[in-house]
């Protein structure tokens, strides 16, 4: 579980690290960058939950399907919402092809994902830490 947790906080250090490159390519307005930025933001939160979880999600596939599951599991309606929000800002990297208000549309919905995934991240490792 050590090594795990290393990685958590690897992981959690990245996500910071693309979340505030995403803010600074926001601002910049170039939503392509900005785009791909979030997605590694979300993908680094869900694949630091899957470690705790004891899962390995190494694929686009399995971080999709441990997100859809992990928003079931909090009937969280404003998870689910931002689940197809993020996958089209990672779309959105490889073939620009949202318009400012699109791209304010799904900006807005995957925030709120990552806000709740980082909550939720910080929850876990409260209760880690508690248990020590």
């Amino acid at each position: 579980m050590s090594s795990d947790l290393d990685e958590v906080r690897r992981r959690q250090k990245l996500a910071d690290y693309y979340y505030d490159n995403y803010l600074k390519h926001f601002g910049n307005k170039d939503f392509s960058k900005a785009s791909e930025f979030l997605w590694g933001t979300i993908n680094n939160l869900v694949y630091c939950l899957g470690l705790l979880d004891g899962q390995k999600l190494s694929e686009h596939g399995k971080v999709v399907g441990y997100l859809k599951s992990l928003a079931n599991v909090k009937q969280d309606p404003e998870m689910i919402d931002g689940i197809p929000a993020a996958e089209s800002m990672h779309a959105n990297f490889y073939h620009s092809f949202m318009t400012e208000d699109v791209f304010e549309h799904n900006r807005l919905r995957a925030e709120k994902l990552t806000t709740k995934l980082a909550m939720i991240l910080l929850d876990r490792l409260d209760e880690i830490i508690k248990q020590i």
